[in-house]
């Protein structure tokens, strides 16, 4: 079957791979496909996010629903609301991805995007309908409502409140707040924009904001927190007197930490400093199988169940419901506590982290770690995966992991990844070494063999 979902929701370049009709159009097929009468639907900030909102509000209202417009907010807040209301929704964001994608998340009315049978009827209808066939009595597949059955549009602003103040509930507050701590925080112009400051201020941090204001073109820098990407604000950090500093993706569901000297922390190390706050001796962890060997060197330490997943938040969420696991994450910084919800949450991850840092020196948080290098690099090309496979295991390795993608362990503290992004045109290299020059050398040298460039 024709696919429209990839490893995260529908995405596409505005007005290029998908046009303003689409929108109306998936309104109508999410309108269909999904039976509850009440929805919710949100938007992270995009300059192009009121026109697909409003396409697809139109499609839910004409097949019947009443839709809750919360306005600009995290993803992770949606999620929220949607689990707290018991109502499914639909999130407009592309995410981290730049500025001219734009697409729809939908949220389960548990608040996970954990979706298998209302992926499969999204996707079937949408292919099977043909729109450019509409006419008034021709038999149609979409459950149009009467006009005395069209929804209605209300707009609700407590999904933020309903939001900071979960999170509020499960941080150690008395902690964080005798701890006094200066924290930067860097919205990346993003949803984050309206919920952040409200979030440090329950948690009762000094802000010290850096692109805090809602802009949809993403001035600041782009809107994947990758280390390359936020060297302005890693330079900043460095000229000011914080404690830690955090820098979202552009809706929220994810989010890294920097040092007071501009020492990058992404989920391969929050993770672990997360887990030894949160976990004990027999508790479950899950994380992606790009991870680096920090997680599973700590979680043997702690006596932790360590299992691994596909790449993508669906499989690592699935596998913490099924274990029962109480944390799981990923490396780019989408950490998932499930007290909280079963979602990545960069609100809900700066909680955590402060209170890790009100008990204990980050300084001393980062030496408890064991010291590897990561890095992960992408390349944008269609090529077939199976030309790159065969290039890759040319090479002398120890041992192979084909769970999602290709893993190759080289030696006891190096290994390379290479994978297809679900999201995107896009290959992503991922690798692990003793030190920073050494991965980047892993990196650079399999990017020119694999991708001559």
């Amino acid at each position: 079957m024709q696919a429209l979902f990839g490893t995260s929701g529908i995405r596409g370049v505005v007005d290029k791979d998908y046009y303003p009709d689409f929108y109306l159009h998936m309104g109508l097929v999410f309108g269909t496909v999904l039976k509850s009468k009440q929805m919710a639907v949100a938007g992270d900030g995009r300059t192009t996010m009121p026109i697909l909102k409003n396409a697809l509000i139109s499609g839910l209202t004409a097949t019947g629903h009443d839709v809750s417009d919360i306005g600009v907010l995290p993803t992770p807040a949606l999620q929220y609301y949607c689990k707290n209301k018991r109502i499914p929704g639909i999130m407009v964001t592309a995410s981290h991805n730049p500025a001219e994608y734009n697409g729809f998340k939908l949220v389960l009315s548990n608040g996970t995007d954990i979706y298998g049978r209302e992926k499969d009827e999204v996707e079937k209808l949408y292919f099977k309908h043909n729109f450019a066939e509409n006419s008034p009595g021709k038999k149609t597949d979409i459950k149009y409502a009467t006009y005395d059955k069209a929804g209605r549009v209300s707009y609700d602003a407590a999904g933020r409140d309903l939001y900071v103040n979960g999170i509020a509930r499960l941080a150690d507050l008395a902690t964080i707040k005798r701890a006094k701590l200066r924290v930067l925080y860097d919205c990346v112009n993003g949803s984050t924009t309206q919920t952040a400051p409200f979030i440090l201020k329950k948690l009762g941090l000094e802000p010290v904001p850096i692109n805090e204001k809602l802009d949809g073109t993403f001035p600041g820098h782009p809107p994947e927190p990758t280390e390359a990407n936020i060297m302005s604000t890693i330079k900043a950090i460095r000229e000011k007197n914080v404690d830690f500093g955090i820098v979202f993706d552009s809706d929220g569901d994810r989010s890294v930490f920097l040092s007071p000297d501009g020492r990058y922390i992404d989920g391969n190390f929050s993770i672990p400093i997360i887990a030894k706050l949160k976990l004990r001796k027999g508790d479950s962890l899950v994380v992606p199988v790009d991870t680096a060997d920090t997680v599973p060197i700590v979680a043997e330490e702690m006596g932790l169940k360590l299992y691994l997943t596909k790449i993508g938040r669906q499989h690592v969420v699935r596998e913490m419901m099924n274990k029962r696991a109480k944390l799981g994450g990923e490396e780019n910084g989408g950490i998932i506590y499930a007290p909280h919800q079963y979602c990545g949450d960069g609100g809900m991850a700066l909680a955590l982290f402060a209170e890790a840092v009100a008990k204990q020196k980050l300084d001393e948080l980062l030496d408890s770690v064991p010291s590897v290098s990561f890095m992960r690099d992408k390349v944008y090309t269609n090529v077939e995966f199976e030309g790159i496979r065969r290039k890759m295991l040319r090479h002398a390795h120890t041992d192979t992991d084909e769970m999602d993608g290709l893993k190759m362990r080289l030696s006891k503290d190096s290994w390379v990844m290479v994978r297809k992004s679900g999201t995107e045109p896009v290959y992503r290299i991922y690798a692990q070494a003793g030190s920073r020059e050494g991965v980047e050398r892993l990196v650079s040298s399999y990017r020119r063999e694999l991708f001559g460039r």
